[in-house]
């Protein structure tokens, strides 16, 4: 029991000192990653097919805007956190209750990262 305990408190202690950084930081450095991306011919193309894959279905085609709603993903209105980080969160985690499936768990992480770089390109 002595050694469970302990390792617990090993764990722990590790999971305290890996957050350091505060979320902040980390937070402006995913959004600068992932604006350089957004200037990439090679990432927008990537995001660009899986756009088309995944998305286009339900959120429209590329670059038509279709009113003030939240499918509308090309005009400068974010219902889920407009940051680039946050962008990437909502491809990655979904909105369930709107019934936008997460694709974290089914796509690689540099494809959603590409998808969001892709919808970056078209903010001004």
């Amino acid at each position: 029991m002595k050694k469970i305990v302990a390792l617990s408190l090993i764990v722990l202690s590790a999971a305290c000192f890996a957050e350091d950084k505060p979320a902040g930081e980390s937070a402006e450095k995913r959004d600068a990653e992932l604006l350089s991306s957004a200037k990439k011919a090679d990432v927008i193309k990537a995001g660009k097919a899986t756009y088309v894959g995944l998305c286009q279905s339900c959120h429209g085609e590329i670059g038509k805007t279709t009113g003030d709603a939240p499918t509308n993903l090309f005009d400068a209105k974010w219902y889920h956190g407009g940051k680039p980080h946050e962008i990437e969160h909502t491809i990655l985690e979904g909105v369930i209750e709107k019934g936008m499936p997460g694709w974290g768990a089914a796509l690689p992480a540099e494809d959603t990262a590409a998808v969001a770089a892709f919808l970056l390109s078209f903010q001004k």
